[in-house]
């Protein structure tokens, strides 16, 4: 094929040399889209050990099916808990505000000044 690069597949002018692909200081029997995707592929194992972390009683030896399952659940829970103590709050905070105006009405009567 006239005019194209055997290893970058782009078009070459006459007037430059197209330059082989970078290695990224790996051997040079190693290819670029091979040295992302293990690069790709430790982010994703970091990211799965940060996520175990995260879950509790998971060991590491659970398949990731498993641990997308059990961190889905989680989140469930999770998101219950808050649902909840969301809840509680708000009848606290109705109870609070019928005490302190029973409060503030017994103060009122005991310590208003006499007319």
């Amino acid at each position: 094929m006239k005019g194209v690069s055997k290893l970058a597949c782009k078009p070459s002018s006459s007037s430059r040399r197209s330059k082989p692909l970078r290695t990224h200081g790996k051997p040079k029997g190693i290819r670029v889209c091979e040295v992302s995707r293990r690069r790709r592929a430790d982010r994703v194992e970091k990211k799965v050990k940060t996520l175990m972390t995260l879950i509790p009683n998971k060991s590491s030896s659970t398949s990731l099916e498993e641990l997308y399952t059990t961190t889905a659940c989680y989140i469930t829970s999770l998101e219950m808990r808050v649902r909840i103590m969301m809840s509680l709050i708000d009848a606290l905070h109705g109870a609070l505000f019928v005490c302190l105006r029973f409060y503030w009405f017994l103060y009122l009567w005991f310590f208003s000044p006499p007319t």
